[in-house]
């Protein structure tokens, strides 16, 4: 059964975070002072006026829901170019498939 590890639950709630309250969002990672954000905003020359303005004018949305799953089943398939995937069968019901590269 897949899980979250630490890592990807912290990134889900960075995600949520910033869905329910995006224009909070901007005044924090600003003032973060992250080399790498920083760095981009110099290299791409934004206009900090300009990206508070557009910023302000995005609305919260619900934070996204990972579904639970009871239980997993993978099967191996073959797609109709007879490459290697897998039949993934969760339950609550519920199929996806996944391809793997070549």
């Amino acid at each position: 059964t897949p899980t979250a590890g630490v890592q990807e639950q912290y990134m889900l709630d960075l995600v949520n975070r910033f869905r329910q309250n995006p224009t909070a969002e901007l005044s924090l990672i600003l003032a973060a002072n992250d080399p790498y954000i920083n760095n981009a905003l110099q290299i791409y020359g934004v206009d900090q006026n300009a990206l508070a303005a557009q910023w302000a004018r995005l609305t919260p949305a619900p934070p996204t829901i990972v579904p639970v799953v009871a239980s997993i089943r993978e099967t191996p398939v073959r797609g109709t170019n007879g490459a290697p995937g897998w039949l993934t069968q969760l339950s609550p019901p519920s199929t996806v498939v996944r391809m793997v590269p070549p």
